[in-house]
C-alpha cells in the first residue's frame, strides 16, 4: 500500500512538472526567422468571439497557427503589401468612431531581437503600435501616435504596474523620416539590457541594473523578464469611447479629412536568444511547433541544438524527463 501510494504521488508530481514546463507563457516557445505578412493568412487564427478581445485562445492550436487576429478581423487584409489595417469612419451616437484591429503571435519570446516593418497614418488620434506583452503584463512598447509625425514613443512596463509616462522616451526617426513612411522598428531585448532601434539605428538603451522606479514597491528592477507575445495594432485613440486622458494623449479625434486611414505591416522578424543571450533558431530547445508548414518563411542562422544552446538543454527537456519518470514509476509498480 505504501509503495502504491508513493508511486501514485510521484506520477502525479511528474505530470504536474510536465504541464508547467510545457507552458509557453512560463518558458517561451520562440522560433527565429521572418514572417512575411503577405502570405501568413493560412496561419492566422481569426477570433470571432467579440467577448474575447485578447489571447490566448485555447482553440488556436500552435501547430496550425502562427498568429491570432484578436479583434477587428473585418478591418485587416492580407495581400501582396502585407497586412493592412483600415480604419473607416462610422457614426455612433452622433459621434465619429472607427474600429481597428490587433494581430498577435501565437508563441512567446523570452528575450530576442524583434523587428516589425510598418508604415503608420500621420493623423492625430490614430495610434499604431508594436509591443511585447507577457502573461503577467511585462511590456515593451514602440507606439506611433499620429499627432507626432517624426517621432515615436518608447516605453517599458513591469508586471502591469501603472507608470504614468515616467519611463516613456520619444525617439526621432533617423534621416528626417516620418511615421507614414515604411520603417523598421526593433526591440532588442536580452537579460541585461534593452535597445530600441529604428531603421537599424540604436536610439535608446535601458540597462536592467540601472532601471528602477518609485512605482515598483517590490524594489525589483523595472525590467521585463517573462516570455511575451508580440502584438501589432492600429486603433482610433481619439474616439468617443476613449477616456479624456487617452484622447488627449492620442491627439484625437481624427479630422477624417480622408475616407479612411491605413497602417501597413510588411513583416515580423525574430531572432531568439538562449539563456546566455546567444542567437539560436529555437528557444527553449525542442519547443518548435510540430505541424506542417509551420513557422516563418525564412529561418535564423543558429541551428537548433547548437553549441550556444547546449548548456540549457535540460531546461528544454524537463517535460520529457518528467514523463519518463512517470513511466519508470509505473514500471516499478508492475
Amino acid at each position: 500500500m505504501v509503495k502504491t501510494t508513493a508511486a501514485v504521488a510521484l506520477v502525479v508530481a511528474s505530470m504536474a512538472v510536465a504541464a508547467v514546463s510545457a507552458d509557453p507563457a512560463t518558458n517561451g516557445n520562440c522560433v527565429s526567422g521572418r514572417f512575411n505578412f503577405s502570405n501568413i493568412a493560412p496561419r492566422v487564427f481569426y477570433n470571432k468571439d467579440a467577448s474575447r478581445k485578447n489571447p490566448p485562445f485555447p482553440e488556436a492550436d500552435r501547430s496550425l497557427y502562427d498568429f491570432t487576429l484578436d479583434n477587428g478581423a473585418e478591418n485587416a487584409k492580407f495581400d501582396s503589401n502585407g497586412m493592412t489595417i483600415t480604419l473607416t469612419k462610422q457614426i455612433i451616437n452622433g459621434s465619429n468612431y472607427a474600429y481597428g484591429a490587433q494581430l498577435s503571435t501565437n508563441f512567446y519570446v523570452n528575450y530576442g531581437k524583434i523587428t516589425v516593418s510598418l508604415s503608420a497614418p500621420a493623423e492625430p488620434g490614430i495610434v499604431t503600435t508594436f509591443y511585447t506583452m507577457s502573461a503577467v503584463k511585462d511590456e515593451i512598447d514602440m507606439e506611433i501616435v499620429g499627432k507626432e509625425t517624426t517621432t515615436i514613443q518608447s516605453n517599458v512596463f513591469y508586471r502591469g504596474i501603472p507608470e504614468f509616462g515616467v519611463h516613456m522616451q520619444r525617439l526621432t526617426i533617423p534621416n528626417s523620416g516620418a511615421v507614414n513612411g515604411m520603417h523598421q522598428y526593433t526591440i532588442d531585448w536580452n537579460r541585461n539590457r534593452l535597445i530600441w532601434l529604428i531603421d537599424g539605428v540604436p536610439l535608446r538603451t535601458l540597462y536592467k541594473n540601472q532601471s528602477v522606479s518609485l512605482m515598483n514597491t517590490t524594489k525589483d528592477p523595472w525590467y521585463p523578464t517573462t516570455p511575451s507575445i508580440i502584438q501589432m495594432t492600429c486603433w482610433d485613440g481619439g474616439d468617443v469611447t476613449s477616456s479624456p486622458g487617452t484622447s488627449t494623449w492620442a491627439g484625437g479625434p481624427p479630422s477624417w479629412s480622408v475616407p479612411n486611414y491605413q497602417a501597413v505591416f510588411q513583416y515580423l522578424d525574430i531572432q531568439c536568444y538562449d539563456d546566455n543571450d546567444n542567437p539560436v533558431d529555437v528557444w527553449p530547445p525542442n519547443s518548435a511547433p510540430t505541424g506542417t508548414a509551420s513557422g516563418p518563411q525564412s529561418t535564423g542562422t543558429s541551428a537548433p541544438g547548437s553549441k550556444s544552446g547546449a548548456p540549457k538543454l535540460l531546461q528544454g527537456s524537463i517535460a520529457g524527463a518528467a514523463l519518463l519518470l512517470g513511466t519508470l514509476v509505473f514500471t516499478w509498480l508492475l
